[in-house]
């Protein structure tokens, strides 16, 4: 399991604990609870201390110097400990010492549970611990909770000071919004929570939370009509919609009478929900379970890549070649495995912001070997022009087997990639042509039996189960595509709406109505059909293109 450690240096240094013993996982974790009470977030530590205080070892060389933000160790190691100790599976009985839940130690305290929370962010240790009903839970340790007390008093003197509201006060709470909403009823929710809040001289989260537990246990004399932070999925794609198109997150708490929490939360689960929608696959190869592989194959090209894309040679070396796809397959094998790990009902933001790195730096990849190895398409199809088709059409169709060929490529076999792209682009055109394919020489004369098969059709085609398919096929390219994609893409491979399919248009025809050469045509046209490929299933990719 990859650690969620953000930190490269720490993450290194971190993940062979995790292989290690019983007993050494027990002292790694004991050393992180003593180091949290001295790590100061404000201040910048130098790795070296890191390792001596968690191993006892000293390091050599460059990272020796290495200064890591306390802010950033904080994090990073309560991450770890938690992970750790959920891979550990260790028994809440079999603890020396009294053990608080969150919700334990914030009845001891007095505290609300995020208070807890935010205790635990400055320091405050926890373990997952398996508890007898079964489940897992993080808990603290009666220990840590009395050194982090002592170490840090002024969080506790803070939290004394908020108060509990009374019955009566949550009475005026509720009576004061029912007014507000009353003399307005169109009104968001998110400006009566201030208005009360600002009224009653309390803060807007604790208005929320009187407002939500009223609703939620009263629905027939709740104050608003939809419960506080239950949005349907229509209601949750529109938000996550304009959130991608940068609205301020005030706006959309006040559009859709949400908090601040509640907002980050949907648009965490609509981009969890996006990501694993994705369509995942890479040439997997023992380089990359190695434990500096992401230095190894991925740090070390960027550069290369950064170079090549500035200055794209006509062809590559085999050795840049080699190193690209193995970036490229490594990069969609980490997004691949951090994706397994993604939890839809509380994802992680910086786990999926992760995945999100991953996948950008393998589109960039995937991007430029797609851009240095079109002339290639444009040389074959030059060679089967003679046989009824145009360049133009073959180009198009090209790109596609091009595509293709690129995610079943396995550069680990010592092949060139143009002789094995040639080949599955030369397979394709056979496929397409019939002149061509009437040629015995051309159809069936090379072995590309390593090129996917096209499917074959069995019997009689499902017209409703078609019709299905493309409705869903016009959602997600509603989805996925801007409106100029989405016009090129039903233009060039039209949906059928009947029995007699429509004609697509060609590339010129395409590009006199949009007032673009056909050339530009064809580069909105793969730049499309590489966003859709990420997300179509084989079938539903064949069902567009075929």
């Amino acid at each position: 399991m990859a650690i969620q450690v953000e930190h490269p240096a720490l993450r290194q240094f971190l993940e062979p604990f995790q292989k290690v013993s019983r007993q050494q996982q027990r002292k790694i974790l004991d050393n992180i609870e003593k180091l949290l009470l001295l790590l100061d977030p404000r201040k910048e530590y130098p790795f070296d201390f890191i390792v001596f205080r968690l191993s006892g070892r000293r390091i050599q060389g460059a990272l020796q110097d290495l200064l890591i933000p306390g802010r950033r160790l904080l994090d990073d190691l309560r991450v770890f400990s938690v992970q750790l100790s959920r891979q550990m599976e260790l028994s809440a009985t079999e603890q020396s010492e009294p053990l608080y839940t969150v919700s334990q130690l914030a009845r001891r305290f007095s505290m609300s549970g995020k208070t807890i929370r935010r205790w635990q962010k400055q320091g405050l240790f926890g373990k997952h611990y398996l508890f007898p009903d079964g489940r897992r839970r993080l808990a603290f340790p009666e220990s840590a909770v009395n050194q982090f007390v002592l170490m840090h008093p002024e969080y506790l003197e803070k939290a004394k000071k908020f108060s509990r509201l009374s019955e009566g006060e949550k009475k005026a709470v509720i009576e004061l919004a029912f007014q507000l909403q009353k003399a307005k009823p169109s009104r968001a929710k998110e400006p009566i929570l201030r208005e009360v809040a600002r009224r009653l001289g309390r803060a807007r989260e604790t208005v929320r939370l009187i407002l939500a537990e009223h609703d939620r246990r009263f629905p027939e004399k709740a104050v608003f009509n939809r419960p506080f932070g239950r949005l349907g999925p229509k209601d949750r794609a529109a938000l996550y919609k304009l959130s991608k198109q940068k609205t301020p997150v005030r706006q959309l708490m006040e559009r859709f009478g949400l908090s601040c929490s509640s907002v980050h939360r949907i648009i965490n689960q609509q981009r969890a929900r996006e990501l694993l929608g994705l369509k995942l696959e890479y040439v997997d190869s023992p380089e990359f379970h190695a434990p500096d592989a992401y230095r190894t194959i991925v740090e070390s090209t960027d550069t290369l890549l950064k170079e090549l894309s500035a200055a794209p040679p006509s062809v590559l070396s085999r050795a840049e070649e080699t190193a690209l796809f193995r970036r490229y397959n490594y990069l969609k094998y980490v997004a691949f495995t951090e994706r397994s790990q993604v939890q839809l009902t509380h994802p992680s933001s910086r786990q999926l912001g992760r995945i999100e790195k991953y996948l950008a730096a393998a589109e960039q990849t995937q991007h430029f070997l797609l851009q240095v190895n079109m002339p290639l398409v444009i040389r074959v199809a030059g060679r089967h022009s003679q046989f009824g088709a145009s360049v133009g059409d073959l180009v198009g169709e090209g790109n596609l087997s091009l595509m293709a060929a690129l995610e079943k490529f396995d550069y680990t076999k010592g092949y060139r990639f143009s002789t094995y792209a040639a080949l599955a682009i030369a397979k394709d055109f056979a496929r397409r042509i019939p002149a061509e394919t009437a040629r015995p020489d051309r159809a069936g004369g090379s072995d590309l039996s390593r090129v996917a098969q096209p499917s074959q059709s069995a019997a009689a085609p499902n017209f409703g189960a078609v019709e299905q398919a493309h409705r869903s096929l016009r959602d997600i390219i509603e989805r996925e595509l801007d409106e100029r994609e989405r016009f090129v893409v039903l233009n060039r491979f039209p949906l059928s709406e009947g029995v007699i399919p429509p004609k697509p248009k060609t590339l010129k025809e395409i590009g006199d109505v949009l007032g673009l050469s056909k050339e530009r045509i064809r580069q909105i046209e793969l730049q499309a059909l590489q966003k859709l490929r990420r997300t179509l299933s084989p079938e539903q990719f064949d069902l567009l293109t075929g």
